[in-house]
């Protein structure tokens, strides 16, 4: 169990070095700007890169896929950041 809350930390803890090191200014989904409270892309990315296991308690990050759609995870990661209070 332990291991596995660690495992998860450092999953958290790469997405978010992912975050910081890719820069914030793109347009998450909607063409019209607005935020998509759906998450639509960041659910695409997860769901292409994040694996269950067969006992559907842990997780496995593909962090090299993550690193090949560095383009679309740079676009839902900005777009997040551009969020304003408001929408927020």
């Amino acid at each position: 169990m332990k291991n596995h809350i660690t495992n998860r930390r450092n999953a958290i803890n790469i997405l978010a070095v992912l975050a910081i090191s890719t820069g914030a200014s793109a347009v998450f989904g909607q063409d019209s700007g607005n935020f998509d409270h759906t998450y639509a892309n960041w659910e695409s990315l997860l769901k292409k890169h994040v694996k269950w296991l067969p006992d559907n308690k842990q997780s496995r990050v593909n962090y090299k896929g993550f690193a090949t759609d560095r383009a679309e995870l740079k676009k839902v990661l900005d777009g997040m950041s551009a969020v304003s209070k408001a929408d927020f």
